[in-house]
């Protein structure tokens, strides 16, 4: 009966661990760029005249 029930608990351990793996690989996960939030694009300081980098 033991054994029983460490296998039903390594077999739940199992479910919750594949399920965290597929939403992980489809692109579901937060790590990696995956989250669904994107992040707003920071603004670019100088006031634009593309000065630094230009050659006179």
């Amino acid at each position: 009966m033991g054994t029983a029930i460490i296998l039903l608990i390594l077999f739940m351990i199992l479910i919750y661990a594949l399920k965290g793996t597929l939403k992980h690989m489809s692109g579901q996960g937060d790590c990696c760029g995956g989250s669904r939030d994107p992040i707003p694009k920071k603004k670019r300081k100088g006031g634009g005249n593309g000065a630094i980098g230009r050659k006179s």
